[in-house]
């Protein structure tokens, strides 16, 4: 009973570390993608305010 339970929890850390390599990137992506849109907004903005060139 106990073999079986650790055999199980260490299936599901793999299934775990694999999916976390596989979306890690996927998120990082995201979440530049996002940071850069965000910024480019927050200078649209301020050049419309005449505080940028």
């Amino acid at each position: 009973m106990v073999l079986h339970f650790i055999l199980e929890q260490a299936n599901m850390m793999s299934l775990i570390t694999a999916l976390y390599i596989l979306f890690d990137p996927v998120v990082t992506c995201a979440n530049v993608l996002g940071n850069g849109a965000f910024a480019k907004m927050i200078d649209k903005y301020a050049s419309s305010l005449g505080k940028l060139p």
